[in-house]
């Protein structure tokens, strides 16, 4: 028959078998959270991608916005120059009206010519 001491050994051998078991669905439920784990950060991961490029959209929005108000204000300070010379403009024709010679506008004088005259002379 058996003997206590193999009755031990086979009730040790089977606690051993049970603590084997015991630990492999420990670690089997270990490595389940951890997969969850890695699926939350994956997730988590995306969030903050969308977000930084949505972040990125919006930075990319306020510079072409504020890069419009400069153009605009530049555009404004160019049209106000340009009605202030078509003032002076319009002042300085009318201080000094342009005469008409046989229907065409008076020539301002030909500096080139006197530079030829100039030239032939030396």
């Amino acid at each position: 028959m058996f003997s206590r001491k193999k009755i031990i050994e086979g009730g040790q051998e089977a606690l051993d078998i049970l603590k084997i078991t015991d630990n492999i669905r420990s670690l089997q439920t270990s490595q389940k959270e951890m997969a969850d784990s890695i699926a939350a950060l994956g997730e988590l991961i995306r969030d903050v991608r969308a977000e930084l490029r949505e972040v990125k959209n919006e930075a990319k929005l306020d510079a072409v916005m504020k890069a419009q108000e400069v153009v605009g204000s530049v555009q404004n300070g160019f049209n106000q120059r340009m009605e202030d010379m078509a003032v002076k403009l319009a002042l300085l024709e009318r201080a000094h009206p342009m005469t008409y010679a046989h229907g065409k506008m008076a020539q301002l004088p030909n500096h080139e010519k006197d530079e030829k005259d100039d030239n032939d002379c030396r």
